[in-house]
């Protein structure tokens, strides 16, 4: 999810300057006041004139044109639209695959186009992330994602590190546990042929041996019983 989340911000801000880049166009200017704009999410708009919202989130990378084809024909173009790849494999929150994923950005206004960017975004599975909407939030949230990464790194390092000690220890003993083992199933399996006395508390076999033998095992019982 911070992983996620990162690539998101990165985006996320990618669009936001785009869109700066954009609306110092005078025509664009023009008709949309930059002041006016509000963010994260599906946040409503508290301006009293014409203005834009915006909904960030990702969505699997095969899915971005037929997105974005939805999205133009249901809302008749009045929606602009940015995607940005992310480089990195990321895992999916429901799925939990690793899959790649692209990171959307749609500008919209209106509630109208905001229910029908709801029900495409759940049509396509598209995780919704809130973006903060002034440059000073913006950056503490990033901050914020990249400490989390930085301790999640550490963690996953110490966790190895300890993982690599623990097998390295396993694999110097692991051969005699072996021996071990096959020693207490071969006892165990001939316990198991033996008949139990319960009247004298003893294990009864039978069976048969070279007579020039029957001393060497009476001194191996004799040996197993002391």
């Amino acid at each position: 999810r911070d992983t996620t989340s990162n690539s998101l911000f990165s985006g996320v801000a990618h669009g936001m300057s785009w869109f700066d880049t954009l609306s110092g166009d005078s025509h664009f200017s023009r008709n949309v006041d930059r002041n006016k704009f509000t963010g994260g999410g599906f946040k409503p708009a508290t301006a009293t004139f014409a203005s834009l919202q915006y909904v960030s989130g990702v969505i699997h990378r095969e899915k971005v044109l037929v997105f974005e084809r939805v999205i133009f024909r249901s809302t008749r173009g009045n929606c602009l639209l940015r995607v940005f790849d992310i480089d990195e494999p990321v895992v999916d929150p429901v799925s939990k695959e690793e899959c790649f994923k692209s990171v959307f950005l749609v500008f919209y206004s209106g509630s109208e186009v905001q229910n029908k960017l709801a029900k495409i975004c759940a049509a396509f599975s598209a995780n919704r992330y809130s973006f903060p909407e002034e440059p000073t939030q913006q950056s503490q949230a990033y901050t914020d994602c990249k400490h989390r990464l930085d301790d999640l790194y550490t963690i996953i390092h110490s966790t190895e590190l300890q993982r690599r000690e623990m097998l390295l220890d396993i694999s110097a003993n692991i051969s005699s546990w072996e021996n071990k083992v096959a020693r207490e199933k071969a006892i165990f399996h001939v316990l198991n042929l033996l008949n139990y006395d319960t009247s004298q508390k003893l294990f009864i076999g039978e069976g048969w041996t070279a007579s020039s033998s029957v001393q060497t095992i009476r001194e191996a019982l004799e040996m197993g019983r002391k």
